[in-house]
């Protein structure tokens, strides 16, 4: 008996066996048919041995180490959590991932929910196999690395581009056939005349006095595109000295090249590629009088600016710190907005931002000068709008009726659509645990309070008897009317509670993030005239009343 006729008696099948297929390629220089290649030797694997395909799965050009951003396999996990398949059947474990740690968390997801890998290359996986191949792929992949980086480095010495896409103003030159046997041309770079011409003339405007958003601003009018090809932005030209990103800080166009300052390193609690600057030791130059666009006086005089800039804002930042220390209140955390990210321009779409402690302008408009909406609008004003709105459709019998409604038309819909092993509870259930997870991050902040402690354990109970339900398969009733009035009421007094400390700016998101989709503003004929426009989920809020700036500070309704 091998070892699948096993899993077939312990798990009590009486049908063929469920397989998913898993296909990947790594890097967008490979073609779109590897992806073909591997699923039709699979199929042909699953065929001879009998069992059903339901689905192919795969990633197309996304490194193995990059779980997250790999739709592919999270969608297999997340339908091996459904039961949906039996095996995992795949070209090799390197195709689920080449991170030692993701392929044990693959493995271990897969065992749980008792579905079994099996690859071409090695057979069926076993915990063992994970460990031992791990550990290989793990030292092949260092050994790579080193191999790549020592010839980086060998093309540096010669002032060939190491790699990544060349600085804006430079293009890699043709490779021919005759200068391709000796790679004369591998790594060479060229100054494109026009470009060049874009970068000394921000060099010179920036030594002049101009700051970085006027110098966007005016290219944006001339339509003169940016290094990505769309509008230019201010961070595109400032960068940061420190890293050396942006135009002013690229040393290449002075004629030098220096390569290995910064590396690349995964954070292991937030999963990200974070830069790094290496010690100066490891840092390789190389001088390039080719590469040379901007002259050395143009050059100093840009980097005198810099460092005058950055003494005055030194001296005002310093400042700024001196006044706090002296306020206790300065030491606690500051709350976060609760509408960033939800505000939008009525011109062009672009997100409004914060401009000061309290008000939000287009970021299009202030830092690109593409869009001509100069309208402010206070955050506060919005959320007090929102509270009277909401306060204002509970006591309206029309509203809540209106309301009811709409909840129990789509509580329908949504039971309707639900499958008989609870997939729309399952996504209830995710949904409450990210919640659960966010307060939890909050609290180890040190954004405790009663208030957020009493909402955890709200979710909790939660979370609890939706995993009862999906355990027992019990169906859902719909909320009694009563029951919903009173949840909504409670949400908006506490609404009304968060607002009025100006604390807790978690759970009062979690209050008007689920009501509010989207704020756009829209300026009005009017100088300083604007309208709010409010798209909610459950009902529409109504619009706010236009209101009219007077003097430049304060503000009356109309």
């Amino acid at each position: 008996m091998n070892s699948y006729d096993k899993f077939r008696n312990h798990t009590s099948l009486n049908r063929p066996l469920r397989v998913a297929i898993y296909a990947r390629f790594s890097t967008d220089k490979q073609h779109q048919q590897s992806i073909i290649d591997q699923n039709d030797i699979c199929s042909d694997f699953a065929q001879s041995e009998g069992w059903e395909i339901v689905k192919f799965y795969h990633d197309e050009a996304i490194c193995g180490s990059l779980l997250q951003l790999r739709t592919g396999i999270q969608h297999l996990l997340r339908d091996a959590m459904m039961g949906a398949f039996d095996i995992v059947l795949t070209e090799a474990t390197d195709r689920l991932s080449r991170n030692q740690e993701y392929r044990v968390h693959i493995f271990n997801t897969l065992k749980y929910n008792r579905v079994r890998i099996q690859t071409l290359s090695e057979g069926m996986i076993s915990e063992i196999h994970i460990r031992l191949i791990g550990t290989t792929n793990a030292k092949t992949n260092t050994q790579m690395g080193e191999k790549i980086f020592q010839g980086m480095r060998e093309r540096v010495k010669i002032a060939r581009w190491a790699g990544g896409p060349p600085p804006y103003g430079y293009k890699l030159a043709r490779r021919s056939a005759t200068t391709d046997l000796n790679n004369d041309n591998k790594g060479r770079l060229v100054i494109v005349p026009a470009a060049a011409k874009i970068v000394e003339r921000i060099y010179k405007e920036y030594a002049a006095g101009h700051s970085p958003i006027s110098i966007a601003r005016r290219l944006n009018a001339e339509g003169i595109p940016s290094p990505s090809g769309k509008q230019w932005c201010d961070s595109t030209i400032r960068g940061h000295a420190k890293n050396s990103t942006g135009i002013l800080n690229n040393e290449c166009y002075n004629g030098l090249y220096i390569w290995n300052k910064h590396d690349f390193a995964r954070n292991p609690y937030t999963d990200r590629r974070n830069r790094r600057i290496n010690p100066r030791e490891l840092w390789h130059m190389a001088a390039v009088p080719a590469w040379k666009i901007i002259d050395d006086d143009l050059y100093r005089a840009v980097r005198l600016r810099q460092a005058q800039v950055t003494q005055n804002n030194t001296k005002s930042i310093k400042k700024t710190q001196n006044s706090h220390e002296q306020m206790r209140l300065n030491a606690s955390p500051r709350p976060h907005k609760l509408l960033l990210g939800l505000i939008r321009c009525g011109c062009c779409e672009g997100l409004y931002t914060p401009r000061s402690k309290k008000l939000f302008s287009c970021s299009s408009h202030e830092r690109k000068g593409s869009c001509r909406n100069s309208r402010t609008v206070s955050g506060p004003m919005i959320e007090k709008h929102i509270y009277n709105s909401f306060k204002d459709m509970l006591n309206d019998k029309n509203a809540l009726d209106a309301m009811f409604d709409a909840f129990e038309k789509e509580f329908r819909n949504l039971m309707d659509t639900d499958t008989s092993d609870g997939q729309h509870t399952r996504k209830l259930l995710e949904k409450v645990t990210r919640e659960i997870n966010a307060m939890v991050d909050e609290i180890k902040n040190g954004l405790c309070s009663d208030s957020l402690t009493a909402e955890l354990v709200k979710q909790e109970q939660v979370k609890k008897d939706l995993e009862y339900q999906l355990e027992t398969g019990l169906e859902v009733c719909s909320p009694h009317r009563d029951d919903i009035l009173t949840h909504y009421q409670n949400a908006v007094a506490d609404l009304f509670t968060f607002l009025k400390a100006r604390s807790e700016t978690h759970a009062a998101s979690q209050l008007i993030r689920p009501l509010i989709d989207k704020v756009t503003v829209v300026p009005g004929l009017k100088r300083g005239e604007i309208e709010l426009l409010f798209a909610g989920s459950i009902t529409a809020l109504p619009p706010f009343g236009t209101w009219q700036k007077f003097g430049g500070t304060g503000r009356k309704q109309i």
